[in-house]
């Protein structure tokens, strides 16, 4: 005696044992005891199947074996129920930056869909709509974990609203979701990103619509995780290869940046918001205008006066450039030494450019007004 009709309806489950690289899949559905949901003829269910080798690949960054992964049945169920979307979804239902709810409650997934491909969490989506009787089922090359990460903190946040749009049209929500890598993300407020759009002169859309978007973005995340108890000041290298640079002699700063809420954690790193957008412009020349000439700074920090020392270098030209590139002061020089009135300017970190008619050198310069 059962308590239900059962038909021979094709489904998601049958898909799975037909394509012979999703047996570690059917292992753990029969080991988390979900084959009575998923053989349901009368759900309707979308499926994202990570192959033999996502779960391989997941298992060696979890440290544990699939054995192991069977003994906590409710945290497998947790696992595998994360991977499934109530409803048949189509790949064509998927839209960029959409983020449908699963039968894990714990979290959402996160889509993208654009030139880098279709992309669940970090996980691609590499056989799409393998419709079955009772939904679809999308194979994917990864393993997706409902972890909290740096991107949920983002996402769930009033005051990042250009930000979230940003990371979705740079296609980077597959890297911030990734829960087997750690990051560090400087994440500038919406207040933040109008002050830099207003300065840069161009609006949200041109923002978004900029090929550099991805590069802007990357240059606020630095490999790893990195408490505010950790920064010290120096250059930090960024995912875009570019430095930050780090001064903790004023509270925490990032370039000329503030960070005013330090150390939102997740499973996956920690979210460090910022008054101001970081730019990679901040850190000035590019090497090969260098050559091999220097200057002298002194004192620096500065609350009013500098003196720069050309140490015999005849420059005609020095310019302050802010953290966006915009030049902030230009002044003409004349002799080796010269005396710069800098009290005007704010709190902050600068690049100081000295140039001459077939020479440049740049160096970081370090406001600490009192104004």
């Amino acid at each position: 005696v059962t308590d239900g009709v059962i038909l021979a309806t094709e489904t998601v489950v049958d898909v799975a044992l037909s394509t012979g690289v999703h047996t570690s899949l059917f292992a753990a559905v029969i080991a988390a005891e979900l084959l009575p949901a998923l053989t349901n003829p009368f759900a309707e269910l979308t499926v994202f199947a990570p192959t033999d080798d996502a779960f391989t690949a997941a298992l060696a960054e979890l440290g544990v074996s699939l054995g192991d992964l069977a003994a906590d049945i409710p945290a497998l169920q947790d696992i595998l129920l994360y991977h499934v979307v109530d409803g048949t979804v189509l790949s064509t239902d998927l839209t960029n930056g959409m983020t449908p709810a699963t039968l894990n409650p714990a979290n959402t997934v996160k889509v993208t869909v654009g030139g880098s491909g279709v992309f669940v969490n970090q996980a691609e989506v590499t056989g799409a709509d393998n419709t079955t009787g009772n939904g679809v089922v999308h194979v994917t090359d990864g393993v997706i974990l409902a972890d909290q990460t740096v991107a949920d903190t983002v996402l769930g946040s009033a005051d990042h609203t250009v930000l979230v749009l940003a990371v979705i049209e740079a296609e980077l929500l597959p890297a911030l979701t990734n829960p087997f890598t750690e990051l560090t993300v400087f994440a500038p407020t919406d207040a933040a990103f109008t002050t830099a759009l207003t300065e840069l002169g161009i609006s949200p859309a041109e923002l978004l619509a900029d090929a550099s978007l991805a590069d802007i973005l990357l240059y606020h995340v630095v490999a790893g995780t990195v408490l505010s108890t950790d920064l010290e000041n120096g250059p930090v290298p960024t995912l875009v290869g570019e430095d930050v640079l780090v001064n903790v002699d004023m509270g925490a700063m990032i370039n000329a940046s503030n960070v005013t809420t330090p150390d939102l954690t997740s499973d996956n790193g920690v979210v460090h918001v910022l008054d101001a957008v970081l730019f990679a412009t901040y850190l000035g020349v590019e090497e090969n205008d260098l050559g091999d000439y220097t200057l002298t700074i002194y004192p620096n920090p500065s609350a009013d006066f500098i003196t720069v020392d050309t140490n015999g270098t005849d420059f005609n030209s020095v310019t302050i450039q802010d953290y966006t590139g915009r030049v902030i002061f230009e002044q003409a020089v004349s002799t080796n030494t010269t005396v710069l009135d800098v009290h005007e300017l704010a709190s902050g970190q600068y690049i100081i450019t000295l140039s001459g008619d077939t020479n440049k050198v740049s160096e970081k310069l370090l406001i600490s007004s009192n104004r």
